[in-house]
């Protein structure tokens, strides 16, 4: 069965917030909304961040401009998710004046549910 774009991209999102959550973050998805992050997460210590999530890494300067202007009104951090390969999520700064992302951290991406146990629930 092959995945559509935004089926890749929805699977990612969820991918992304799963991770945040098993290292610790609270997180909250907006999917289908469209504007200027996928994602919103906090963490006891950490600034509010607002995170779009891309595949490949590379956001354009229409969606950066937007996502860096909600985190001066926020108070937060602009970032990307992107997925290098095996099994990470990296975190990349998105800096104001700057076309290049900035390495923050790289997650472990928790092993997936058995269908089972996601039944159960």
């Amino acid at each position: 069965m092959t995945l559509t774009n935004r089926q890749r991209g929805d699977y990612f999102e969820r991918q992304v917030r799963d991770t945040l959550e098993a290292h610790g973050w609270a997180v909250q998805r907006s999917a289908g909304s469209h504007g200027p992050c996928d994602l919103w997460a906090a963490r006891a210590g950490n600034t509010l961040a607002h995170i779009e999530c891309k595949l490949s890494g590379r956001i354009d300067p229409k969606e950066r401009a937007a996502l860096i202007a909600l985190a001066d009104q926020t108070g937060g951090r602009a970032l990307v998710a992107m997925r290098p390969r095996g099994g990470r999520i990296q975190l990349l700064a998105v800096l104001r004046g700057s076309a290049r992302l900035v390495p923050l951290d790289t997650l472990r991406v928790p092993p997936r549910k058995p269908l089972a146990a996601v039944a159960d629930e």
